[in-house]
């Protein structure tokens, strides 16, 4: 009894060692950290935030006729990871998006709508905006603005004046492909694809 009593007063000590050890090396639960788009950022454009915007036409040079009605909203986030090697916890960064569905009521197109939140650190958030095979990137917060962009403060469009209007290029500078005019009250006012010289003009 006396063997193991000593054995036992030996292990104890290099047991409750192993055991700190453990404890201190335990990893840190994660931390999360989440950024929203801002109300005055939606209204950057009507499509989250103006119910007479949910339904929209458009008609071309060639006198066809596109409708869309929105269909849904969809919340998506994305994801950047800080991983800590140091094992003082790993910090995840969500930033969100919004993401207008719309279902094609007449005539072969496609619309889409994205508003993306994408730092926490003041770099401008974007909003995109798909029209067919063409799709277009804005800057929130150069949208009805002179900062950056071709801009007009005045624009005759299918005999109608739109003010604080913004242009735009497919995938953002390639003018060769596409172009589109864009503001604040009325969001995509005119899509044209230089390739088959097809022109759609918002209809409202």
């Amino acid at each position: 009894m006396k063997t193991n009593y000593k054995i036992i007063l030996y292990l104890l000590p290099i047991v409750l060692l192993f055991t700190t050890c453990r404890k201190n090396t335990t990893k840190p639960a994660d931390q999360h950290f989440y950024y929203y788009l801002t109300k005055e950022q939606l209204n950057k454009t009507p499509y989250f935030t103006n119910p007479a915007f949910d339904t929209l036409t458009y008609i071309s040079n060639q006198n066809d006729t596109l409708i869309f009605a929105k269909i849904g909203t969809d919340s998506l986030w994305y994801e950047v990871g800080d991983y800590d090697p140091s094992g003082s916890g790993d910090k995840f960064y969500h930033y969100q998006q919004l993401r207008n569905r719309y279902a094609t009521l007449k005539g072969e197109g496609k619309f889409e709508v994205v508003q993306m939140k994408l730092t926490s650190d003041g770099v401008p958030d974007q909003v995109k905006i798909v029209f067919g095979s063409l799709f277009f990137y804005a800057t929130d917060n150069r949208i009805g603005t002179k900062n950056g962009n071709i801009f007009y403060d005045s624009l005759l469009i299918k005999n109608m004046v739109y003010n604080k209007v913004t242009k735009y290029y497919h995938n953002r500078n390639q003018s060769l492909v596409g172009n589109c005019f864009l503001n604040e009250s009325f969001g995509l006012i005119n899509s044209n694809s230089i390739s088959d010289s097809f022109s759609y003009f918002l209809i409202k």
